[in-house]
C-alpha cells in the first residue's frame, strides 16, 4: 500500500488566534553582588563575587587547593541562637568541601580527566534546592512561583560568634527510621552568616517571636554529653565524631523556631 504526500504542497497553514503568555522567564541564573538566587523549582545558584570571595568553586580531583562548601540551617532548628530574638533568619555557615554533611556546593562528580563536571555556578544546588526554598519561604513568609526567583544577600557584615569556636548545626535527617528529624553536625572555627531577602519587604513569618534585648551576635552553647551523643550512632566511620541526633527538648534546648525554561521540572 503506498500513501501520496503530494497533498502537502497545496496545504495552507492557518493562524490560530491564540493571546500570547506573558512569562516572568530569566536567562539569567546567577545573581550579583554577595548574593545567592533561589528559583521556584528549587534550583539555587551563587554570585561569581560569593564564589570567589569564599573560595567555593570545585577542583579537579587530586588538587592541593582547599576549597569550601556551605552548610545552610535556620534559627528555628538552631539550638545555640536566642529562643526568643525578634526575628528569625537563614544562616549559611562557611566549611570546608572537606567536612562531612555539606548542604551546597559540597560535592561534583568528575570526568575521566579528574576534571569536575559541573562548575559551583551552573550546578544548580543539587538535592538540597529543594529544601532551601522551602526555608526561606517559611522564615521569610515568601512564596517563590515556579516561573520566578528570589534574590538574598549574604551579610557578611554580621558574623555570628560562639565563645568556643564550636557550632552545632541542625541537619535535617534525609533516610533511615529517622527521616525527617533535625539532627546536628558540629563545626569549629567556621564564619556563620546570615542570608536575608535582597527585597526590603517581604510577608509575615509563621511563627511569632517574642522582641529580646539581647546583643547582637550572642550565641550560647548548649552542653552536650558523650551520652547525647550516643542517642543515635553515626552511621559510619567517615561521620564519627562529627555527626549525631540532636537530644529531646527535655535534654537540650532548641531554639524557637522567573526561571530559566530549561530549568523548569
Amino acid at each position: 500500500m503506498s500513501i501520496n504526500f503530494d497533498f502537502l504542497k497545496t496545504v495552507e497553514l492557518s493562524t490560530p488566534d491564540v493571546k500570547e503568555v506573558q512569562s516572568r522567564v530569566s536567562s539569567i541564573k546567577n545573581p550579583e553582588g554577595l548574593a545567592i538566587r533561589v528559583f521556584g523549582n528549587g534550583k539555587v545558584y551563587p554570585s561569581a563575587e560569593l564564589v570567589a570571595k569564599y573560595n567555593l568553586e570545585y577542583q579537579p580531583k587530586g588538587s592541593d587547593n582547599a576549597t569550601n562548601g556551605l552548610d545552610v540551617f535556620n534559627s528555628k532548628d538552631w539550638n545555640m541562637f536566642p529562643s526568643n530574638a525578634p526575628q528569625h533568619v537563614v544562616f549559611i555557615a562557611i566549611v570546608p568541601k572537606s567536612s562531612t554533611k555539606i548542604d551546597l556546593f559540597g560535592q561534583v562528580g568528575y570526568n575521566d580527566d579528574n576534571t569536575p563536571k559541573s562548575t559551583v555556578m551552573e550546578q544548580g544546588g543539587g538535592s538540597f534546592g529543594k529544601e532551601f526554598k522551602e526555608m526561606v519561604e517559611s522564615v521569610y513568609g515568601i512564596e517563590i512561583g515556579v516561573r520566578e526567583y528570589r534574590d538574598f544577600k549574604v551579610s557578611d557584615d554580621i558574623i555570628m560568634k560562639s565563645e568556643t569556636g564550636i557550632y552545632f548545626m541542625p541537619k535535617t535527617v534525609t533516610r533511615g527510621a529517622h527521616k525527617g528529624e533535625i539532627s546536628v553536625v558540629r563545626r569549629e572555627n567556621v564564619s556563620v552568616i546570615p542570608l536575608v531577602p535582597m527585597d526590603s519587604e517581604f510577608g509575615e513569618p509563621d511563627s511569632e517571636v517574642e522582641e529580646v534585648s539581647q546583643g547582637s551576635g550572642a550565641l550560647t552553647n548548649p552542653e552536650v554529653s558523650e551520652s547525647q551523643r550516643e542517642l543515635f550512632p553515626p552511621e559510619n566511620d567517615e561521620t564519627s565524631g562529627d555527626f549525631w541526633e540532636v537530644p529531646s527538648e527535655d535534654e537540650l534546648p532548641v531554639g524557637s523556631g522567573e526561571c530559566p525554561e530549561d530549568e523548569i521540572d
